[in-house]
């Protein structure tokens, strides 16, 4: 018993280094946006410098849809094109009430003009990423989706 709680305790520093590194890993490729990115996009797009259309999709990590509609934009090239907002985050949700956005998975299209349109549900979300980033060819993608 002796030897097994100090075999035991040697492991304890080994796991913990991996538990750590393992979360180190996960922060940096999160998915989600941070406040401050999301502040600057919208920034250099009122202030004229980007007249690009700025995609934002409201998720979150409880929602079956959202991730399956992240990991649809992924295969398809296209998640690097959106950003996303985790409602769960106080600012997310905030954000999210102050875009008219009731449910999850949801796109905000932001247009330069100050133009804001809605679209709830994975299958909408979805269809319109696909026909309006650029990524005809995957439209395949959204074959079988309901």
């Amino acid at each position: 018993m002796k030897y097994l709680l100090i075999i035991l305790l040697a492991l304890i520093p080994a796991c913990n280094q991996t538990v750590v590194k393992k979360c180190q890993h996960e922060i940096s490729k999160s998915k989600y946006s941070s406040y401050q990115e999301v502040g600057e996009l919208l920034k250099t797009q009122s202030q004229g410098l980007s007249s690009e259309t700025i995609y934002v999709v409201f998720a979150a990590d409880y929602c079956g849809a959202c991730k399956k509609l992240f990991r649809l934009l992924k295969d398809a090239g296209i998640e690097k094109e959106v950003v996303f907002i985790d409602i769960e985050k106080t600012w997310g949700f905030l954000f999210s009430r102050e875009m008219n956005v009731s449910n999850v998975p949801s796109l905000a299209i932001i247009n330069s003009n100050k133009t804001i349109q809605v679209r709830e549900g994975l299958n909408d979300v979805l269809m319109y990423l696909v026909t309006h980033t650029g990524k005809k060819n995957r439209i395949e993608l959204i074959q079988g989706v309901k």
